[in-house]
């Protein structure tokens, strides 16, 4: 009989502070040093508001660092504790990668720190930093994934490894639900296939509650953070369809449908429990909202490009509301959060509008849904191929305000049979370019 697999035990990662003095350099081990004093980290009074920032700005989104005891490390930040290093580290580098691009100097320190990091440190710093930073030097998506299934996070604590301590039963499903989110994101920005399928886990989602006696307290980060879980495992199957070697039937529309109809309920039901909730700033609070009343009008748009996979003739509308979910933060402090980044919805619905007017229909709805998508990027090129489209197609057939001509190259002289590959071409260069998040 093979042995199970056991996950790390949370509050003994290894290598304790004795056994990992000898894999670090000499200024790394003079017992009890300030970690303040580890070259590349900003002045204490600095790290001071960087922490501060990640804790009200970063970790309500990313809820995986315990904070309780990152604090009670804070508090006297020794070099030789190499569980809370590495996270001191990484809430630096996130906080600042948010505004900026950290120094040269920040990133050699990371890069040592991970380099001697236990695998399951290692997952849960670079969840942090994927998430605040998709393009890092760090790692990648796809190897963040085979880490986690290597620590076999992919099973429930409890169904699978029979743990009993509550804060590694909230810490582990939360960091595998995390790696889903980052998985099932990283496969919408680049029109891949999720590598996390339904079926392969039996992780259940962190606990909302927290039942320390008779009462139970809500922990609103961890509601939103599972309802955020909850869209990246719909996503993932619907957008995996797109792969699928049959077309997409009626019937796997009408299911999905009827599951979007439910997730909006359950989308409705979190706001509601963050509304009653009162350890929320107000921004927060907006924020939160903001993002979970637009999912279930993204799924809804997800399916509205598989459906045009087969029936790209037809024009089916989008939902008036697709547009809410494109706005922008109301605050500037949440503006990082990748859920709201319309690049790539852009790119999704510029594909699908020049694959109609190759079909001779001129989409309308979906030609203005992403002249609003487009407001809200910063991406130039993409707004720039736009015009060229908009100017010697869509504005004849729309009508309205014409937007500054630039060179249409990408047209031939009968409007409708324009050169899509040119378009095409233009889309992958942007793309690959720019990189952009769902």
């Amino acid at each position: 009989m093979v042995p199970k697999k056991t996950l790390p035990r949370v509050a003994k990662s290894y290598p304790s502070p004795e056994t990992s003095i000898d894999n670090l350099s000499d200024d790394q081990t003079r017992s009890e040093t300030n970690a303040f004093d580890l070259p590349g980290l900003p002045p204490k009074a600095e790290c001071n508001e960087l922490v501060k920032q990640y804790s009200t700005t970063i970790h309500p989104l990313i809820p995986i660092v315990n904070l309780e005891r990152f604090f009670e490390c804070y508090s006297n930040p020794t070099r030789n504790d190499p569980i809370f290093v590495l996270q001191f580290i990484t809430v630096i580098y996130s906080s600042i990668a948010i505004t900026k691009m950290p120094s040269e100097q920040l990133i050699r320190l990371l890069e040592k720190q991970l380099e001697h990091a236990t695998p399951i440190q290692k997952c849960e710093s670079l969840v942090v930093l994927l998430f605040v930073q998709p393009k890092n030097p760090f790692g990648s998506v796809c190897s963040l994934v085979r880490l986690a299934y290597s620590l076999n996070l992919h099973r429930d604590p409890i169904l699978f490894h029979n743990i009993t301590n509550k804060q590694s039963i909230q810490y582990y499903r939360a960091l595998w639900w995390s790696v889903l989110q980052l998985d099932c994101i990283f496969s919408l920005s680049n029109d891949l296939p999720s590598t996390v399928l339904h079926g392969q886990y039996d992780t259940l989602r962190p606990d909302e509650y927290i039942r320390e006696t008779q009462k139970a307290t809500l922990d609103p980060y961890i509601a939103f953070a599972n309802t955020i879980s909850q869209w990246c495992a719909c996503s993932s199957s619907l957008w995996n369809k797109k792969y699928a070697l049959h077309p997409i039937s009626d019937q796997d529309i009408k299911s999905s449908e009827n599951e979007i109809q439910d997730f909006a309920l359950y989308c409705s039901s979190t706001i509601q429990s963050l509304t009653n909730d009162s350890q929320l700033q107000t921004i927060q609070l907006q924020m939160m909202t903001s993002v979970l009343m637009s999912l279930s009008d993204r799924l809804k748009l997800i399916l509205l490009l598989l459906r045009e996979k087969t029936r790209s003739i037809a024009f089916l509308p989008p939902d008036n509301n697709l547009i809410q979910s494109l706005l922008t933060p109301i605050s500037p402090m949440f503006s990082w959060y990748t859920f709201f980044q319309p690049f790539q919805i852009s790119v999704s619905l510029f594909r699908s509008v020049l694959s109609q007017i190759r079909h001779g229909v001129v989409p309308i709805d979906t030609v203005l849904l992403l002249q609003r998508a487009l407001q809200c990027t910063q991406q130039s090129p993409l707004k720039k191929l736009f015009e060229e489209l908009w100017g010697d197609v869509l504005a004849n057939k729309i009508g309205g305000c014409r937007l500054k001509s630039t060179d249409c190259s990408g047209f031939a002289k009968n409007p409708i049979e324009f050169n899509k590959a040119y378009f095409d071409s233009q889309l992958i260069r942007i793309t690959n370019n720019c990189g952009g998040i769902f």
